[in-house]
C-alpha cells in the first residue's frame, strides 16, 4: 500500500503498530490518515483513545475488512481512487 501511494507520487509514512501511528500523528501532522478495519479493535485501549483524539482531527480513510486478502490490482486502484478523490476534495 505504501509503496502503491508513493509511486502514485504521495509522501507516505507507514506503520504497523498503534504507538508508533500515535507518534507519526503527533509529529508529522498528516493531511490523510489510511487505517486498517482491524483498528477498531484497538481503538477501546488507552493508546487507541490517543489515536482517535489526534485522527479525529484528520480525514482518514478506513480499508474495508478483507482489504488484504482481496485481488491486489483490484484493491490498489480502489484504494488510489479513494485516495485522489479525498485528496482533490480538501
Amino acid at each position: 500500500m505504501g509503496q502503491l501511494l508513493r509511486q502514485a507520487r504521495y509522501v507516505v509514512l507507514t506503520t504497523t503498530n498503534l504507538p508508533d501511528a500515535v507518534t507519526l500523528l503527533t509529529a508529522t501532522r498528516p493531511r490523510l490518515v489510511v487505517i486498517g478495519a482491524t483498528l477498531d479493535a484497538l481503538r477501546r485501549t488507552e493508546v487507541g483513545r490517543r489515536f482517535n483524539s489526534l485522527a479525529n482531527a484528520l480525514t482518514v480513510i478506513e480499508l474495508p475488512p478483507g482489504f488484504s486478502s482481496q485481488d491486489a490490482a483490484t484493491a490498489g486502484r480502489d484504494l488510489l481512487d479513494r485516495v485522489q478523490a479525498t485528496m482533490a476534495a480538501m
